[in-house]
């Protein structure tokens, strides 16, 4: 029936029926079967119903599996199809955040080339602030009083551009102000004053801390602090080192610290032998023996001024201790101080720095 159906089509209708029976052919097949099958019930051959009917069953079960087989394909592909969808998306957004992060580094790197290129153009300073006189000094130090008690930082410089020879240049400078002073005492008051407004302990490296440790280690060896025409430089600079170090190296600071009263004194023609004697121990130098008087007083006239009287000088040395200032009136401090007004006291008490020491005073690390 099938068969005869074909036979009367055209022929571009069995050429399209050709190539869809050929692609499912399984199927094609079944229903041949079914049709023999249905003949052979109509003409009610026993012998055709059974092998039809066998025929239909084994090609029903073969189109089923045929059928799975095309469905699980396309299935597949389709999974397939969408994985590699879902992977292409994954890829597409990974570049896209890639491209994202190169953009943000590029726009951060720019900020920070920017802002280094701003930070050239608006330096900070490489010296401190500059007082044209004795009350501008004076003032300005009141004025940061309680800022310097409190070891805070008073001014900002450039740190890493200042070398040791910056410092020393500053130090040595400092004469063409603290000379004006009229008094031994002023004179060191107001060095000390100037070094903490200058504030180089806080402005200068660890580097540059320790080169000017060894300059003033080297000036000491050549016999060099005593030279009272660079009084103000080696004042300024064991004052900022003894500040710079106090709180981190105990033991440069003692030395730093006798340096400092070796230069003070020595220009008061007062005695520093026990500083000497000190610095050196600290320095691994061997003091010279007291067997020898002569060798004694050659020693310390390194250091101090040569009266051409040596009883005279003798009699100077015992008597002219250096003469302190110790807190009193309703002041509980234990410090000592190098003039009767220092930081606004009232009530001092004056005495030789060996009665201050002994009466359990000890020295104002910004007066000394």
């Amino acid at each position: 029936m099938l068969w005869s159906k074909f036979k009367k089509l055209k022929l571009g209708f069995k050429i399209i029926i050709g190539i869809i029976a050929v692609i499912f052919f399984p199927i094609t097949l079944t229903l041949l079967v079914i049709e023999l099958l249905i003949r052979s019930i109509k003409n009610r051959k026993v012998l055709g119903i059974i092998i039809s009917g066998i025929l239909t069953l084994v090609f029903l079960f073969s189109d089923v599996v045929y059928i799975t087989g095309m469905y699980e394909g396309i299935t597949t592909d389709s999974t397939d199809l969408a994985l590699e969808q879902e992977q292409q998306e994954k890829e597409a957004e990974a570049k896209a955040k890639a491209e994202q992060k190169q953009k943000e580094d590029a726009e951060k790197a720019a900020t920070e080339k920017e802002q280094q290129e701003k930070k050239e153009t608006e330096k900070l300073p490489t010296k401190p602030i500059e007082y044209s006189s004795i009350n501008d000094l004076k003032n300005a130090y009141n004025s940061k009083l309680n800022d310097i008690m409190n070891k805070k930082q008073i001014q900002e410089l450039y740190k890493d551009k200042i070398t040791s020879n910056d410092v020393i240049n500053i130090a040595k400078s400092s004469d063409s102000l603290i000379g004006q002073a009229s008094s031994d005492s002023q004179k060191i008051d107001l060095s000390g004053y100037l070094v903490s407004l200058d504030d180089l302990n806080h402005n200068t490296t660890d580097t540059v801390k320790n080169e000017i440790y060894e300059y003033l280690v080297s000036e000491y060896k050549s016999n060099k602090l005593k030279d009272k025409d660079n009084f103000y430089e080696y004042l300024y600079l064991t004052k900022y080192l003894y500040t710079s170090f106090s709180d981190v190296n105990n033991q440069k600071a003692d030395t730093v610290f006798d340096m400092y009263q070796i230069v003070k004194d020595n220009y008061r023609n007062l005695d520093i032998d026990s500083n000497i004697n000190q610095v050196n121990k600290s320095l691994g130098i061997k003091s010279i023996s007291n067997t020898s008087t002569n060798k004694v007083k050659k020693h310390s006239s390194s250091y101090k001024k040569s009266n051409s009287n040596s009883n005279k000088s003798s009699n100077n040395n015992s008597s002219n201790s250096s003469i302190v200032y110790c807190n009193g009136g309703t002041s509980s401090s234990n410090k000592y101080h190098s003039s009767p007004n220092a930081h606004g006291m009232k009530g001092a008490i004056k005495m030789t720095e060996k009665q201050a020491k002994a009466s359990g005073y000890v020295p104002c690390k910004i007066c000394y």
